[in-house]
């Protein structure tokens, strides 16, 4: 399980990052694994990887939104490779060619680390991404997606992004307050029509 992070000067609903290790009581939390299989179950789901979106309602109780028999996206099991060692890629390649796939644990969380999609909040003409060097220097890599000159649009999707990185951060707090105020540490410059 991971953090979803949402920009809402953008699109509440676009998910812009995924950090890991999960920020959630662990009742809270063991309660939505249970769900979550339980809904796994009831569907069939025995073999592949499943993507799942949930929230809680007013009495806490986890609501899943989505769940999916596909990978997550933005780099996601990459961080999770990062993270713990599970090997997302290798699972999905061994079991779509009929290989056993019977040493999958849940594996502790042992680095902070997440994903962030780098995104304009208006259409124009991207000519670059400014990154404070209190970001840059937590960026293990980074992929960008258009060159300057490119049009840039706002991201209203998760298709409409600039670049994705990877970062590492020193404790869970500083990953959370980073990611959840990531325009303050990020520019992108780029020509548009008031």
């Amino acid at each position: 399980f991971a953090n979803a992070h949402r920009d809402a000067a953008c699109n509440a609903f676009v998910p812009i990052g995924d950090s890991f290790p999960i920020y959630m009581d662990k009742n809270r939390l063991n309660i939505t694994k249970s769900e979550v299989q339980n809904a796994i179950t009831e569907l069939g789901f025995r073999n592949g990887p499943v993507n799942v979106e949930f929230c809680f309602d007013r009495k806490d109780r986890p609501i899943i939104v989505e769940l999916g028999p596909r990978s997550g996206g933005g780099l996601l099991a990459d961080i999770i490779y990062m993270t713990s060692g599970v090997d997302i890629i290798s699972y999905c390649v061994k079991n779509a060619i009929g290989m056993p796939v019977n040493d999958i644990e849940d594996r502790p969380i042992t680095r902070n680390i997440a994903a962030y999609s780098f995104h304009a909040l208006k259409d124009g003409i991207f000519e670059a991404l400014e990154i404070k060097p209190e970001l840059m220097d937590k960026i293990l890599q980074i992929e960008y997606f258009i060159n300057p000159g490119e049009e840039v649009y706002r991201c209203d999707d998760s298709g409409k992004v600039i670049a994705i990185a990877i970062c590492e951060f020193s404790d869970q707090n500083e990953m959370l307050h980073m990611m959840d105020s990531m325009n303050d540490y990020y520019k992108v410059v780029y020509e548009y029509e008031e």
